[in-house]
């Protein structure tokens, strides 16, 4: 069971929002109301380069250091979104490529609120609020997604024009002004932008799904160092598109221009995805499978290796994978995922929890919700096609990514290291039903340094069902 694919699409996003629900910290309180933005907002001095010094810890950015997010302008209404990061754990990068457009364009004072989108996904979610920003040194980021039971989730990002925050003394006023009033301190995480071994994210991955889906995009420095907004072209640009109607022709060239990057985009994920993948994401609605029914969660229970999979941003490079699974008290499952990560030699442990995604259907169905990170495993994001419970178990998932995308997981789990012959040709037919075998990834577990039995290094407790006691009910039928 690995993590969230939702959670995971966002991943790709790092410093802005995507469409899926992304989860920073989780507070027992609605979204709050009383946060202020950046009135007036210029666009065009925003755009740029970003260094990311703090943050909340997010999912999809879990371990990863020497972050930057890069903004160009595309056209008059639509800003391009680079981001890039970096682990220095293992050695590995991670990019994406999105678009941004103003929450409330047709404003007579443009507030600093963005939508933010990542794989062609609408931008219709006010999802990147600046809070402050003097446009040449700091710039202060605050999101909200709301969640059930009157929870919340919220994001922080300290950004900086250079790696090392400035001396300014009004600069330093305004930005830690702005996180003593807004962001809660204890759980602030700093980015590590020192460590020389951080990329200068020149030409990357990313780079080459930027100058193929928008060769006409640009990474601009701010429009003018003065700090008064007279140079606003982007948002004037934008407020006067609105004001003589003509939203249906930036709808319709929005549109034509989505629908090309789509197709263009399935063919770059195609050609560098041995380097720049994160989940298979091509054009098409995801398939409905057959799952296991009657499933008996405690045959499943116990220690899988991990045969082969889709490769994924958080198992980048990963070998000798593992996935040991034993319940909780309260009747979830505990999930502990662990591989090595060449070349470093060190073993990478994620716990997590998994509840089923349907406890009270007759015949029980293998279909559950697996999150990490303290997240509620709200999403069914685990689906058991096939197992014997005693040698394999053939795991797949699929999600949305938009109206025309979607993203495929796999993972392939055996009890041994290898797969008996028998198996292979059981699992050969669904394979053919709804994989593609070039995008599969065979996991080795016959390096020397695998070892067979990897000791949990995490001292992270299992989730607590006490944070989300509604979906805590669900796992009452967990036991099968």
């Amino acid at each position: 069971m690995y993590k969230s694919p939702q959670v995971f699409a966002a991943a790709l996003l790092v410093l802005g929002l995507s469409s899926a629900v992304v989860y920073g910290v989780i507070y027992d309180r609605p979204c709050r109301t009383e946060i202020s933005v950046v009135q007036n907002f210029c666009l065009d001095r925003y755009l740029g380069k970003w260094y990311e010094l703090q943050r909340y810890e997010q999912p999809f950015q879990t371990k990863v250091d020497c972050t930057t997010a890069n903004y160009g302008l595309l056209d008059s209404a639509t800003v391009s979104v680079r981001n890039s990061a970096f682990s220095l754990i293992n050695g590995t990068s991670s990019e994406a490529i999105g678009t941004a457009v103003l929450s409330f364009p047709e404003q007579e004072i443009v507030q600093a609120k963005l939508n933010v989108s990542f794989f062609g996904a609408p931008n219709d979610r006010s999802n990147y609020w600046v809070i402050d920003t003097d446009y040449e040194n700091f710039a202060i980021v605050w999101s909200c997604e709301p969640l059930p039971q009157d929870q919340s989730s919220e994001g922080f990002w300290f950004l900086s024009r250079e790696r090392k925050f400035t001396d300014d003394k009004d600069a330093n006023e305004r930005a830690f002004g702005a996180i003593r009033k807004y962001i809660d301190q204890s759980e602030i995480r700093f980015t590590n932008q020192a460590d020389e071994r951080c990329p200068d994210f020149n030409l990357p991955c990313a780079m080459i799904y930027s100058s193929i889906l928008f060769p006409k995009s640009q990474i601009l420095q701010p429009a003018s160092s003065s700090n008064k907004c007279s140079l606003c072209r982007v948002g004037d640009s934008i407020k006067q598109t609105h004001r003589v109607g003509t939203d249906r022709l930036l709808r319709e060239n929005a549109s034509r221009r989505t629908m090309k990057s789509l197709v263009v985009l399935s063919i770059v994920l195609a050609t560098v995805a041995t380097t720049c993948r994160a989940q298979i994401i091509s054009l098409g609605q995801c398939a409905v499978p057959d799952v296991v029914e009657n499933f008996n969660v405690s045959a499943y229970l116990g220690k899988w290796y991990e045969i082969e999979r889709y490769e994924q941003v958080f198992q980048r490079n990963g070998e000798c994978v593992t996935a040991t699974y034993s319940l909780n008290d309260d009747g979830s499952v505990r999930v502990e995922n662990a591989m090595l990560v060449p070349p470093s030699g060190k073993f990478d442990i994620d716990i997590g929890r998994a509840l089923l995604s349907f406890p009270d259907e007759d015949p029980l169905r293998a279909k559950l919700n697996v999150s990490f990170g303290g997240m509620p495993p709200i999403a069914s994001n685990y689906w058991v096609l096939d197992t014997d419970y005693e040698s394999f178990a053939f795991v797949f998932s699929c999600f949305p990514v938009g109206n025309t995308l979607k993203g495929d997981n796999y993972w392939l789990l055996s009890r041994t290291p290898e797969l008996s012959p028998e198996v292979r040709d059981r699992v050969e037919v669904l394979i053919d039903l709804y994989l593609n075998r070039r995008h599969i990834r065979r996991t080795r577990h016959n390096l020397y340094y695998c070892q067979e039995n990897i000791e949990t290094t995490s001292e992270a407790a299992p989730e607590s069902p006490k944070q989300f006691p509604k979906m805590a009910e669900r796992s009452k039928r967990v036991n099968g």
